[in-house]
């Protein structure tokens, strides 16, 4: 298995030379900032810029505790088969992929909300389909459907990011909510362990659900804040502002 090291090392070599040529030239526009301002202590006295860090915490630790809980779930509480377990894992993460790369094109169609939306009910649908259709099939399907709707709400959430804060104060927003939805990844697949210390490894879908219902009422709340900034700022959009 140590042979899947040299893996990753193939792939970061490949990630920093496609950098490399993605950012040839490009050069940092420069922005007439208030020398005597913090930026990051602006981007912090934001609400929205912590109800949205909040929303990608809680959509980190949903990504994360089932695809790393997934597995056991299915072959010690559904005692399916190790080898069909992982491929319905993989199903996961490669529904992740697909929707990341595709289901993006939908936003310029639908608006990038109406999307997250679809989203958010497609995690509700498949995790319902996973749960109360207990067979190899149907978890297959309810895992990539989860994974199809998940893949598309981090990127989009940061290129709307630009609609919550002045475009001043962007980079640090940015920086702040991708550091705190991180942390997503620590906390909540911890809590799935000790959950299912607790009551069972059962408690792996509820956890997703009760998550997934947290994550639509920030959602619910960000869209709110964001609107009341853009009466704020005036119809035209924060971007314009900064």
């Amino acid at each position: 298995w140590n042979v899947l090291y040299y893996f990753w090392v193939l792939a970061s070599l490949a990630l920093l030379i496609g950098f490399a040529f993605a950012f040839k030239g490009e050069t940092h526009a420069r922005t007439s900032t208030d020398s005597n301002s913090n930026v990051l202590l602006d981007t912090i006295r934001i609400p929205t810029v912590w109800v949205a860090s909040l929303f990608l915490l809680a959509y980190v630790g949903i990504e994360v505790s089932l695809g790393s809980w997934a597995y056991t779930f299915l072959t010690v509480e559904r005692h399916q088969a190790e080898l069909i377990s992982g491929w319905t894992v993989s199903g996961y993460w490669l529904g992740l992929t697909v929707g990341r790369l595709f289901m993006g094109k939908l936003s310029t169609r639908l608006g990038a909300r109406q999307l997250i939306y679809m989203c958010l009910g497609g995690i509700v649908a498949g995790l319902l389909i996973v749960w109360l259709l207990p067979s190899g099939i149907t978890s297959a399907a309810g895992l990539w459907i989860i994974g199809f709707s998940l893949g598309p709400i981090f990127p989009t959430t940061i290129s709307l990011m630009s609609d919550f804060v002045p475009s001043r104060l962007l980079a640090s927003a940015v920086g702040f909510a991708v550091s705190v939805g991180a942390v997503g990844a620590a906390i909540f697949p911890a809590g799935v362990g000790a959950l299912s210390d607790a009551l069972g490894l059962w408690s792996l879908l509820p956890y997703e659900l009760v998550l997934t219902a947290v994550l639509i009422l920030i959602w619910v709340i960000l869209l709110r804040q964001s609107k009341a900034l853009a009466d704020q700022y005036g119809q035209s959009g924060l971007t314009s502002a900064g």
